[in-house]
């Protein structure tokens, strides 16, 4: 599922990550199961796993950045196009969270930020230093 440059996938108990999302199946395994629901904060038990990935062909983010959070039983009631468009009312926080960290990466040397001179759009991808830094941390993995 995409929305404004985000892809959505949802998962819930008793699904198989890696048939409903195998895309991000990694990502939604790998999430806490720390009573923290996404939307309704902490204590709650989550029957789900939300992952979101900013799309780099949307020109949101350089590198596909995935992120999960935990759904209670009650929000996880809700069909998957309205868990994405409660997400997209989640993530202004995050938005911004990551615009720091890009910020950040951009002043180590890490992205860029380039301009379409025809059409005035700005996309940050990574530079050589990133490319090299990106290598090197998968080959740890």
């Amino acid at each position: 599922m995409q929305a404004d440059g985000i892809d959505f996938w949802v998962v819930r108990k008793g699904e198989d990550a890696y048939k409903v999302a195998p895309e991000v199946a990694d990502e939604i395994s790998e999430h806490p199961n720390d009573g923290v629901c996404l939307f309704c904060g902490d204590g709650h038990k989550i029957s789900a796993v939300i992952a979101f990935r900013w799309r780099v062909d949307a020109g949101v983010c350089a590198v596909k950045t995935c992120g999960t959070g935990g759904i209670c039983v009650d929000c996880a009631r809700h069909s998957d196009e309205k868990l994405a468009e409660m997400i997209l009312h989640a993530l202004p926080d995050r938005d911004a969270r990551q615009h720091s960290v890009m910020e950040e990466m951009e002043a180590m040397g890490l992205l860029e930020t380039v301009g379409d001179p025809i059409t005035g759009s700005k996309q940050r991808r990574l530079t050589a230093k990133g490319q090299a830094e990106l290598e090197k941390r998968r080959w740890k993995h």
